[in-house]
């Protein structure tokens, strides 16, 4: 949410978010929501822009072929309610040549039969993946034999942990939850610090806990209402 209001993005299309916004006009769902000129379905949803029809789906990779297909039947029934130019935003996890795979699955070849069977064309540039992690060509003759190859492997997929980059300041964060972070982790100092004393007075561990316990719950609740609020602006300005 944050990127899109940063990038000034017109319209996103996401697949498993973890969290949806109700009771707005300008967000579509495959459930619950309510739009003109919109179906949802099982994994998909289609949605007008402008003059353009806009579809995102995702099939998740553990469904089985046949699934796959009931899916991307149901879709093409809806879309044919539809005369308008189309745009499929999809998350297919399919295998194919036809958009830069160098193999092909069977999940693969459902996509593109049904693609074709559209008259839809591919969007995807040639070989640029799909997939934004970092990527390792194990055929490249450039590479590295034995365990020299497997370390190089091992750095692209997961890159060795460095220096911890600076924190940025979050959008929801204000001075009042700065104070109270601070009272937090005093509480929380002064009721460890406690505990741990050879000669300490008993009638002073529940007070001290308690007392961090209050502080974490003031903090907690500080920043859930930051963030609500923060939301909440951020979705008025789409």
């Amino acid at each position: 949410m944050q990127h899109i209001a940063e990038w000034a993005v017109n319209v996103a299309v996401v697949s498993e978010p973890y969290w949806i916004p109700t009771n707005r006009e300008n967000w579509s769902e495959s459930a619950g929501l309510q739009l003109e000129k919109k179906v949802k379905g099982d994994g998909y949803v289609i949605t007008k822009c402008g003059e353009i029809l806009l579809v995102g789906i995702c099939c998740p990779p553990n469904a089985t072929a046949a699934t796959l297909e009931a899916s991307l039947d149901r879709l093409s029934a809806d879309l044919q309610r539809f005369t308008l130019p189309t745009l499929i935003c999809g998350d297919f996890n399919a295998k194919s040549p036809a958009w830069g795979s160098r193999v092909s699955d069977v999940r693969g070849g459902i996509v593109l039969e049904w693609a074709t069977a559209l008259g839809l064309a591919i969007l995807n540039r040639g070989t640029v993946p799909t997939c934004v992690r970092p990527q390792v060509d194990l055929d490249d003759p450039s590479m590295p034999p034995g365990l020299p190859a497997l370390t190089h492997v091992c750095d692209a997929a997961m890159p060795r942990a460095g220096p911890l980059p600076p924190k940025r300041a979050v959008y929801w964060w204000s001075d009042e939850i700065t104070q109270l972070r601070r009272a937090c982790i005093a509480a929380r100092r002064e009721s460890s610090r406690h505990r741990r004393r050879r000669q300490r007075d008993p009638n002073q561990d529940t007070p001290l806990y308690e007392a961090y316990n209050v502080a974490k719950m003031a903090l907690q609740t500080a920043i859930a209402k930051a963030k609500t609020k923060s939301r909440q602006e951020l979705l008025e300005t789409q």
